[in-house]
């Protein structure tokens, strides 16, 4: 969801319609960011086919600093595209995309192939 999201929403920033049209999917995105934690709840460590490193349970302080830095991205976001306030769109964007690719790089197993 965050990768289609955020490439939808990066078009959105070099556009010149209003960033209302963001407002929406900023929110789902922010939404989404709240929901993370449960998808990693204890009882979901060893879950065969997950992309999750161990590290996710393992260093659970690590891994839950990580989900905070994306969700206050994310909420950043909508805030900036409900405002309709580019620059800030465009600020928090970045953060966003930095956040998502922090906790990928830790915690997310490298794709084979």
């Amino acid at each position: 969801m965050s990768v289609f999201t955020l490439a939808r929403l990066s078009s959105t920033a070099t556009a010149e319609a209003p960033l209302a049209q963001a407002a929406l999917p900023t929110k789902g995105l922010a939404r989404f960011a709240q929901a993370l934690p449960t998808l990693f709840a204890p009882e979901t460590a060893g879950i065969e086919g997950t992309e999750a490193l161990p590290a996710v349970w393992q260093d659970e302080e690590t891994f839950a600093a990580r989900i905070a830095d994306y969700q206050a991205a994310t909420a950043a976001l909508a805030d900036a595209a409900r405002s309709d306030n580019r620059e800030a769109f465009n600020t928090a964007l970045a953060s966003t995309k930095a956040a998502c690719q922090a906790c990928h790089n830790a915690f997310r197993a490298k794709p084979s192939g």
